[in-house]
């Protein structure tokens, strides 16, 4: 469970900060207003507009996944902060329905408020397509430095969510350590597809791959307690992450899963 109250702290300290230097709504011309139906994750929302609900996925930010360390703290963080307040949003891209947006409230950039609360990356793929939205760097900067967040945890740790979905989807081997970056290798990644140079820059994140080779099945907890052991090969193995602290574990046979109490996945 993440701890609330160090949540909270962080979340009201990273925004009081980023209040002393915000951007107002209306600098970047925002239109809609809503009000959010349903918080999704860290960065994906349904805004409730008066044509309907649509989802929305925060511009230029990515908070941990679900697999990852600091994924509920992300969720709470952004929860507590929009609340039921009314939202104006800055649209960046729009794909099959889904907006890609800045939101505000009180004209006050949220997305940047993750970031600088160490909720989030600056997604750097994203970045450039709003006017300023580098200044996220920036934010992401003062958040590494302070030790806010996610950048408090060990480096292996904290794989940066998109890098680590293309880990999941083979397209990846290796992973950055963003901890020694400037603001300026920041600003010069804006706009460009994230490059796999091929080797590892530190080893998959814990819970990812087995700690004996020969003990590869997955034994998981699902959110209903039930226990199931995955092989791999399954289709949900690659996104399926080991936490010891909920009692999940390795194996290395079918029967030791199933004498443990686990059944096969579907």
């Amino acid at each position: 469970m993440p701890n609330i109250f160090l949540t909270r702290l962080l979340l009201i300290s990273g925004f009081l900060l980023f209040c002393e230097s915000a951007r107002a709504a209306d600098e970047l011309g925002t239109v809609e207003l809503g009000i959010i139906s349903r918080f999704i994750d860290g960065d994906t929302v349904e805004v409730r507009f008066e044509t309907g609900d649509v989802q929305v996925r925060l511009h230029a930010i990515d908070t941990p996944d679900m697999e990852q360390q600091f994924y509920a703290e992300a969720n709470t963080a952004l929860a507590e902060l929009i609340g039921d307040q009314q939202v104006s949003l800055r649209t960046a891209t729009e794909d099959r329905g889904r907006l890609g947006a800045v939101i505000f409230v009180d004209g006050q950039d949220m997305n940047a408020a993750m970031i600088r609360g160490g909720f989030a990356y600056a997604y750097r793929k994203y970045l450039g397509l709003v006017d300023a939205d580098v200044v996220y760097c920036e934010l992401e900067h003062e958040a590494r430095v302070a030790k806010r967040g996610l950048w408090a945890l060990p480096a292996e740790d904290r794989v940066a969510p998109w890098q680590i979905r293309d880990y999941w989807r083979g397209k990846r081997t290796s992973f950055t350590d963003f901890s020694e970056q400037t603001v300026a290798d920041c600003v010069a990644a804006a706009g460009k597809p994230d490059i796999d140079p091929g080797t590892f820059t530190f080893a998959p994140t814990p819970g990812l791959t087995p700690p004996d080779p020969g003990c590869a099945i997955k034994g998981s907890v699902s959110f209903t307690g039930k226990r199931i052991y995955i092989k791999p090969g399954h289709r949900d193995y690659r996104i399926t992450f080991i936490d010891r602290n909920d009692g999940e574990r390795w194996f290395c046979t079918e029967d030791e899963a199933r004498e443990a109490g686990w059944n096969p996945a579907r």
